[in-house]
């Protein structure tokens, strides 16, 4: 890593800010490694009985960020319950509880992103640059 040198603390503020305001879209929007773990994940603990809900399991994303999905009818259901005997689970039984139980892994995916995000802001050159 290369030491920086504030030459204008007023104009690395901005950029600070700027970028700041950048973070969370760009971390929402470009959520590969994210995504690929989460989809991993619920493919690796949800229930299987004909294999269809897991091979369903996908990520989309959208404007907003990332979604990340089971493609059949019943994946709600076997997700979060609310009928037929099976109690509503708000944060779901699979997909959220296992991703946090791997956060060494969340941490990496998102200093991913992150790092991205800071290498892609058009950063202010210091005046004889």
């Amino acid at each position: 890593m290369t030491d920086a040198v504030v030459t204008n603390a007023d104009q690395a503020a901005a950029d600070l800010a700027g970028w700041a305001k950048t973070l969370e879209p760009a971390v929402y929007k470009d959520v590969g490694p994210l995504a690929d773990l989460i989809v991993k994940t619920g493919r690796d603990v949800v229930p299987v009985v004909s294999g269809d809900l897991r091979a369903s399991i996908e990520a989309r994303q959208t404007a907003q960020g990332l979604d990340v999905v089971g493609g059949v009818d019943y994946a709600g259901w076997v997700n979060f319950g609310g009928s037929r005997g099976r109690p509503y689970v708000d944060e779901g039984r699979y997909l959220y509880p296992e991703l946090v139980a791997h956060p060494d892994e969340l941490e990496t995916a998102l200093n991913a992103e992150v790092q991205t995000s800071i290498n892609r802001y058009p950063w202010t050159k210091p005046s004889g640059e």
